[in-house]
């Protein structure tokens, strides 16, 4: 059967969403949907789609569309490739105590690197020794010395916390368990080196309906712990959100300019387009509005702290993308050049970028129960790396000038070497994610050249991420049966759902030329290394 292609409008992604229901269209375009009319139900949605996509002037008739894409690398200015720093959300310090989730921790260091733990307490219970010190006076015990093992991993590792205090938190906390916490506060000052004490950093909360409150327990937290750690780092959490990105009140805003901002070091941001979705379902239409929501956040902020003549850092605490609202389909939605291609870009304007270590504590502190939706953590269960972990890696090798940047594609050089990381990124409905056909024809087949690599025989390291080759959530589709997976199984998975890695030689003269083809939101990093013969 015959497939028409023409271009997409910006205004229709959501209404050929509806599409899948198998809806007639209407009749403005008869004629070229005569052809899709006859086309069974996936075929409609794929039809449908290709048909917003392409040109009046482009038709095929083939039923299912590769697109084509020449790719030609020019050089620009050079620019150094810099990496926000990475924070790995945990909630309480007390967590890592597990060993499952330590031994995540100890992963992530060892491949990527974390620059800050964040947390949002200090701790969920206190040990047996505190109550032994504290109740039975015997302070030959440590009153939090089950913290101590993982205080000199910090020292070692030059690993610093992230403490977000909420103020309304703060507020609601009795006067003993104030003390608690100033003591605690002592003990990680005793035992965190000074040069990781200059990597502290405390985040406050404005989060209760009384804000001259939180003014006055923010002033008193600050002074305090001033006085006991001299270089720690203070910043703020704006309480400002889509869609005009304001003060709520003309008050609030001469407030924070005047009394709260001038005493910050940085200044942060959340940034959850699920929850905003939700929020104005009825109003928004076009799921493209919430493309590169959180860049697009951060550009905001950056250009309101130019217009209030303050130069603070922009510390991201958690983002994320629409992932859709259930399990099933969030799980089946692979954002891999999503994600990564927001990363880049925000990565230019923000100081910090933070992520949760695993699906299981993502679950425990996020706010809304029952979780519907997927957030951007680094492991699922039994420790199996999520495609971020990998989005990551990718983003932490990267490493020397930036020589050419294109709206799919980076260059880099360094040395003679030369990295180039390539995405085919499409932001769709996430509920078209379970229709196979619909995501084969977003495949992309890229004819890659550029003159800028020098002529050289090269050793090419190829790593590839897509849906089919690092995403865990398809691998236990592998693994048919009704009951639940062992721990040997899951291991497996784990040690085995990896993106793929080729090398192949390659002799470049005046021009390098590839061709390659890329699925739906799949990474390609390509790593050239010079070949010198004795």
């Amino acid at each position: 059967m015959d497939l028409v292609v023409v271009k997409l409008t910006e205004n229709t992604s959501r209404r050929f969403t509806e599409s899948h229901q198998a809806r007639t269209v209407k009749s403005e375009t008869s004629e070229k949907i005569r052809h899709i009319e006859e086309l069974s139900q996936l075929d409609i949605l794929n039809s449908l789609y290709k048909y917003t996509h392409f040109s009046n002037e482009t038709s095929t008739k083939v039923t299912n569309v590769v697109q084509h894409k020449k790719v030609t690398m020019l050089r620009q200015v050079e620019k150094k490739m810099a990496h926000a720093k990475v924070m790995i959300n945990v909630g309480s310090l007390n967590e890592l105590l597990d060993y499952g989730t330590f031994k995540e921790i100890e992963k992530i260091q060892q491949e990527i690197g974390i620059d800050y733990i964040g947390i949002d307490s200090l701790y969920d219970d206190l040990s047996s020794s505190y109550r032994i010190n504290n109740g039975q006076h015997l302070p030959i015990f440590s009153m939090f010395g089950k913290f101590d093992g993982l205080l000199n991993y910090f020292n070692k590792e030059g690993i610093g916390i992230f403490f977000n205090q909420s103020l309304l938190t703060f507020k609601e906390m009795s006067e003993i368990e104030k003390q608690e916490n100033i003591t605690f506060i002592q003990h990680l000052i005793n035992k965190l080196e000074v040069n990781n004490l200059k990597k502290w950093r405390v985040n406050y909360s404005f989060d209760s309906p009384n804000l001259k409150e939180d003014l006055a327990s923010f002033k008193f937290l600050s002074k305090e712990l001033a006085q006991v750690v001299p270089t720690i780092q203070t910043g703020v959490t704006l309480p400002i959100d889509y869609p005009d990105y304001n003060f709520s009140t003309a008050e609030k805003k001469r407030i924070f300019l005047e009394k709260i901002l001038p005493f910050c070091d940085f200044v942060s941001i959340l940034s959850e387009p699920n929850q905003i979705y939700s929020e104005y379902e009825n109003e928004i239409t076009e799921v493209e509005k919430f493309q590169e929501y959180t860049y697009r956040k951060v550009l905001k902020i950056e250009r309101m702290l130019m217009e209030w003549q303050l130069e603070l850092p922009i510390v991201v605490l958690e983002w994320n993308t629409l992932t859709g609202q259930d399990q099933f389909i969030g799980g089946n939605f692979f954002r891999g050049a999503i994600i990564l291609q927001e990363l880049l870009k925000m990565n230019q304007h923000i100081d910090c970028c933070g992520f949760w270590i695993n699906a299981g504590l993502y679950e425990k502190y996020l706010d809304e129960t029952p979780m519907t939706y997927d957030g951007l953590e680094l492991f699922h269960n039994y420790s199996g790396c999520r495609p971020v972990y990998y989005i990551l890696q990718f983003f932490k090798r990267l490493n020397g000038s930036i020589i050419s940047v294109g709206s799919d594609y980076w260059l880099i050089e360094m040395a003679g070497h030369y990295q180039l990381v390539l995405w085919n990124s499409n932001y769709f409905l996430p509920n078209l994610s379970v229709e196979a056909n619909f995501l084969e024809s977003l495949s992309i087949a890229y004819h890659l050249e550029t003159e800028m690599i020098s002529s050289h025989y090269f050793q090419i390291k190829q790593f590839e991420l897509n849906r089919e080759s690092g995403a865990l959530f398809f691998s236990y589709a592998d693994f048919d049966s009704r009951v639940p997976l062992d721990f040997e199984a899951h291991h497996y998975l784990a040690e085995t759902t990896k993106p793929k890695m080729k090398v192949f030689d390659m002799e470049i003269g005046e021009k390098f030329e590839l061709d390659t083809t890329i699925s739906s939101n799949g990474i390609l990093l390509f790593e050239l290394t010079p070949i010198y013969h004795p």
